[in-house]
């Protein structure tokens, strides 16, 4: 075994501080509702006085907003418990760098809309557009292969999306691109942004640059990420084979970053929620994972505390 091995004791640790992330995440947050404190940021959208076709909104088109945003942490928090399960001595970068890249997805879309600052239409206009391009991807996938299934069988579609939005009273237009064929669509003035744009914004806002393009390798099978997976070795008798190559670098910084995309998220989350005083656990999970990075010897320049 070389340095550049994962150890028992590395999967041990490594696993450990996900499930600890997985923990704390959910203890400041419990599932399955966010609950606004008095005179929150979530509060006085809550008392909005947006009015759709049927009268006042109320709070319910706003909470149903809190009610995703939760289920997008619970898919982060799931994909964090994927990756512990994953981590083995034998585990390669390739595949927890692939389960970062889909942590990372849901992260960079909570991050999108849970945007401090911007009030109740325009938060309630972003999720109609997260669920408007989920209904036009499946609605293509229903299309190739069940053309006469009855309308939702399968889930939300682009015509339940229109009707629901009308009902709010919110401005959008839907149009397709004549090259694709693909529809997009436009609420209140906002686009979803594309997903590189959103996990560009994602990845500055944690402080990881690159992370999106590192990530997006095994995602897409480019070559240096299969074939990183593997290294020469020698035999005595000067026979040469490839062997699997578990770069502890590699798997320990996806670990770390995948932690950072669930922590960001819920920082938001407090702070639109008005639960700041939980914003003081953040110091000590920092910590946590400062000391792990001390205990595991990996590169100096990674921690935040120590020198």
């Amino acid at each position: 075994m070389t340095s550049a091995d994962l150890s028992d004791f590395d999967v041990h640790e490594l696993r450990g501080f996900l499930l600890s992330t997985c923990d704390n995440v959910s203890r400041w947050l419990p599932p399955p509702q966010w609950v606004p404190t008095w005179q929150s940021e979530a509060e006085w959208e809550c008392r909005n006085t947006e009015q759709g076709q049927a009268g006042p909104w109320g709070e319910n088109p706003v909470r149903t907003v809190y009610a995703g945003g939760a289920l997008y942490l619970d898919t982060i928090l799931d994909c964090l418990r994927c990756l512990a399960g994953t981590l083995t001595p034998e585990t390669t970068h390739y595949v927890v760098e692939t389960v970062a890249r889909a942590t990372m997805e849901a992260g960079a879309v909570l991050f999108w809309l849970l945007q401090l600052g911007i009030g109740a239409r325009l938060r309630v206009a972003r999720f109609w557009l997260v669920r408007a391009s989920g209904s036009e991807y499946l609605d293509e996938v229903v299309q190739r292969i069940d053309p006469w299934v009855a309308p939702g069988t399968y889930g939300e579609t682009p015509a339940m999306v229109h009707a629901a939005v009308n009902a709010l009273g919110l401005s959008h237009t839907r149009r397709q691109n004549p090259r694709t064929g693909r529809w997009s669509w436009t609420i209140e003035g906002e686009k979803l942004p594309s997903y590189t744009a959103r996990a560009v914004a994602f990845e500055a806002a944690v402080s990881m640059t690159a992370a999106y393009a590192i990530y997006s390798a095994p995602a897409h099978a480019e070559w240096h990420a299969v074939v990183g997976r593997v290294r020469e070795v020698t035999l005595p008798g000067g026979q040469r084979m490839l062997s699997q190559r578990p770069d502890r670098g590699a798997v320990a910084a996806a670990v770390l970053a995948s932690s950072g995309f669930a922590i960001k998220p819920a920082e938001l989350a407090l702070r639109l929620l008005g639960r700041t005083a939980r914003l003081a656990e953040f110091g000590y999970h920092a910590r946590r994972a400062d000391d792990l990075i001390h205990r595991l010897g990996l590169p100096a320049a990674w921690s935040r505390w120590r020198p």
